[in-house]
């Protein structure tokens, strides 16, 4: 059940489409791969991380907090991207003309947080607890 979960949690399309996401959010050219460069990054190392944090803190908790707080900041994600898109997006970032290029800066921690939250939480978590099972499914 958990494997399902985790694969409809968002975080291929996240992944696969962190450059447009940052183009739509008012990046231009190469800033916006290296920002898609930068949550590869995360992604690595909040898995680092995690290997020891589940240890303290358990799968049960991490679950739970990184699923929550994946919904939360897709729905950050959402809301400031339209209304970053309801302002005057130009071609540069930040944009001053628009009334809303705080919300371009709100997108992109939305997606960063969204990625901890997901290497930290589900990412880690779904492979580690699939393999007890297995065993214990052997040994009886």
């Amino acid at each position: 059940m958990m494997m399902i979960f985790q694969n409809f949690s968002g975080i291929d399309a996240v992944m696969f489409y962190s450059t447009a996401i940052f183009r739509s959010a008012g990046l231009t050219g190469d800033t916006a791969l290296y920002a898609t460069i930068g949550v590869g990054a995360v992604n690595v190392t909040m898995t680092t991380i995690a290997l020891f944090l589940v240890e303290r803190a358990g799968r049960r908790l991490l679950m739970l907090i990184g699923f929550s707080g994946m919904v939360l900041f897709l729905i950050s994600l959402t809301i400031s991207l339209l209304l970053f898109k309801s302002g005057n997006p130009g071609a540069e970032f930040p944009n001053t003309a628009n009334t809303y290029a705080g919300a371009a800066y709100a997108s992109m921690v939305s997606v960063f947080s969204y990625v901890i939250l997901f290497a930290s939480g589900p990412g880690k978590n779904t492979k580690s607890a699939v393999s007890p099972t297995n065993k214990q499914l052997l040994i009886n």
